[in-house]
């Protein structure tokens, strides 16, 4: 390896898109606000609707609709009564390939 071209990017991160051949590289991070209309209904979804309801069942010892309950409850306090908003972000990144 030549004196002078080594990789200063810290561990981990992610390649320069540059090297790919990409140029015209923009990100854009955008922030945002949802409604929870039902934060029961949002918990439910988020226990029953994902590899998560099946992670609760194979721990066993809890019934997953406590878990829902618990959940609903935090949603509520961290985002407000019904209806809670809750911040998001997207970040979106656009490129032109040379």
């Amino acid at each position: 390896m030549p004196a002078g071209s080594l990789d200063r990017r810290p561990v981990g991160a992610a390649p320069d898109p540059s090297d790919a051949g990409f140029v015209d590289i923009n990100v854009a991070v955008l922030g945002f606000e949802k409604e929870i209309a039902d934060s029961a209904l949002f918990a439910r979804g988020l226990v029953y609707g994902n590899p998560l309801i099946d992670q609760i069942r194979a721990r066993g010892g809890v019934d997953p609709d406590r878990v829902v309950d618990a959940l609903a409850q935090a949603l509520r306090r961290e985002f407000g009564p019904e209806p809670g908003r809750m911040p998001l972000q997207a970040i979106i990144f656009s490129a032109t390939r040379r």
